[in-house]
């Protein structure tokens, strides 16, 4: 691979979800999202995409300061998916103090104004 292909050590997409109700959908989207993305050698170099970085958490996560490393995630992502499921945000209104939903989307809203070429999507 060369280095238009190659991985960057930040994650190119920062993938938010509610894990009750979004941990499965989270998971194939983000696989999805990698098969489309995918390097494929054996096309001409001209066709051949540029593979995503995906952070997932409960995939690149281990031991440690979890909300530290989840606010150094967001901030040093290209991308921030908000994956929308039903009923997601509620408890976003009912315990905003520690929601990490609301904690992510807020980093999120703070690091886009400093940056101003930070995408959010939510899906």
């Amino acid at each position: 691979m060369d280095s238009n292909t190659e991985k960057s050590a930040y994650p190119d997409v920062f993938l938010s979800y509610r894990r009750h109700g979004g941990s499965a959908i989270a998971i194939l989207l983000k696989r999805r999202l990698e098969e489309e993305f995918a390097v494929v050698d054996s096309l001409p170099q001209d066709q051949q995409k540029a593979e995503l970085n995906i952070f997932l958490d409960t995939e690149a996560l281990e031991s440690g300061k979890f909300a530290e490393v989840i606010e150094s995630s967001i901030k040093k992502s290209s991308n921030f998916l908000l994956l929308l499921t039903p009923g997601c945000l509620l408890r976003c209104f009912e315990n905003p103090e520690t929601d990490f939903i609301l904690r992510e989307i807020l980093t999120r809203q703070f690091n886009r104004f400093i940056k101003r070429h930070i995408e959010f999507l939510g899906v």
